[in-house]
C-alpha cells in the first residue's frame, strides 16, 4: 500500500472527535440530537456531568442556527441562540447555538471571544466540511479545536469526501479518515431508494460553430429547447394531476405538492434576445406558452 494512503497511527487527541458522513435528507439533525443525549447520559452514568462546561452547536450562518433551534424545540430539548448577556448563565446541559463567524479572539459588539467558552465543551459542528479548504481553514479549524480542546466533538456533513479531495490537505484527510464513524454518503442513500430519480439532458452548444452555420443551428436549437421545456411543463402537469387525483391514497406517504424548480446562474442582464438572464428566459417561455395557445397545443 502506498505510504500516502496509509492512515497514520491514532493518538489520544484523535479520540476526541467523531464525524458522520451522511447525505442530505438522511437524518443528520435527528442523529445530532441522539448524540447529545447519549453523551449526557454517559457523563451522568460515570458521575462526570459537572466536568462539562457547555454544549455548543456551531453552524455556518444565522439562518441555520434558527432552523436548528426550531428542530431542538420539536425534540423537546433545551436550546437557544447564544447571547453574550444571558449566555454566560447557560453553563450545563442547555444547548447554545452560534454561527462560527461570531467567534473571534476578542469580544465585540456582535462577536464573542473564543476563550470565554473555556475548552471542556461538547461541540457539535453542522456542515463539518466547511473550513477544510481555502482561506477558511485557519479560522474554522482553529476555533473548532479550541472549543473542545479538553472536551469532545461530533461533526456532520454530506460532503466530507468531496471536501477532502478539494482541500488537497493530506494531514486533514488522515484526520477525517480516523474520525468518520459512519459513511452514508449519497451513493448509499440513493442505492437504498431514498434519493430522487434524475436525468441530465444537455442542450447542444453552438458557440463554436462557424458564423455561417451558427444562425441556422441556433434556430434549430431554439426549437429543440422550446420542445424540451414544453415536455418539462407537461411532466410537471402530470405530477400535479396525479397529486390531486390521488390525494387520499398519497396522504400516508407524506408526499408534498409537486414543485417545479429552475436553477439558473443569473437573475439580471441586459434584456437582449440572445443575452437575457436564465430567470427571464424561463419567464419568456412561460409567457409565450400561455399566449400562443394553438402553438402550445400543437
Amino acid at each position: 500500500m502506498p505510504k500516502d494512503v496509509r492512515i497514520q497511527p491514532y493518538t489520544p487527541d484523535d479520540l476526541r472527535k467523531l464525524a458522520f458522513w451522511r447525505a442530505t435528507g438522511s437524518g443528520k439533525t435527528l442523529l445530532m440530537h441522539v448524540n447529545i443525549l447519549q453523551y449526557c447520559h454517559y457523563l451522568a452514568l460515570h458521575g462526570r456531568e459537572r466536568e462539562l462546561n457547555r454544549i455548543i452547536l456551531l453552524t455556518p450562518n444565522e439562518g441555520l442556527s434558527l432552523q436548528h433551534r426550531d428542530e431542538f424545540q420539536l425534540s423537546g430539548m433545551d436550546a437557544d441562540l447564544f447571547g453574550k448577556d444571558a449566555g454566560w448563565l447557560s453553563i450545563g446541559t442547555r444547548i447554545e447555538i452560534i454561527d462560527i463567524h461570531k467567534l473571534r479572539e476578542t469580544t465585540g459588539e456582535k462577536t464573542v471571544a473564543i476563550d470565554a467558552f473555556e475548552g471542556n465543551n461538547l461541540v457539535l459542528v453542522d456542515e463539518g466540511h466547511r473550513g477544510t479548504s481555502g482561506a477558511e481553514v485557519g479560522h474554522w479549524m482553529q476555533m473548532r479545536n479550541r472549543l473542545c480542546e479538553n472536551g469532545f466533538s461530533f461533526e456532520y456533513s454530506a460532503t466530507f469526501g468531496q471536501a477532502m479531495k478539494a482541500s488537497g490537505n493530506k494531514d486533514l484527510a488522515h484526520e477525517y479518515a480516523k474520525c468518520i464513524l459512519f459513511d452514508y454518503s449519497y451513493k448509499y442513500f440513493y442505492g437504498d431508494g431514498y434519493g430522487k430519480e434524475y436525468r441530465i439532458m444537455n442542450l447542444e452548444d453552438d458557440s463554436n460553430l462557424p458564423a455561417a452555420s451558427r444562425d441556422s443551428a441556433a434556430q434549430a436549437g431554439e426549437e429543440h429547447r422550446r420542445r424540451y421545456l414544453t415536455a418539462c411543463l407537461l411532466a410537471f402537469y402530470q405530477q400535479q394531476k396525479l397529486f390531486l387525483d390521488k390525494k387520499t391514497e398519497l396522504h400516508c406517504y407524506l408526499i408534498e405538492k409537486p414543485l417545479w424548480i429552475f436553477v439558473g446562474g443569473s437573475v439580471t442582464k441586459k434584456p437582449r434576445k440572445k443575452d437575457v438572464s436564465d430567470v427571464v428566459d424561463i419567464l419568456l417561455f412561460l409567457a409565450r406558452f400561455v399566449k400562443n395557445r394553438e402553438e402550445s397545443i400543437r
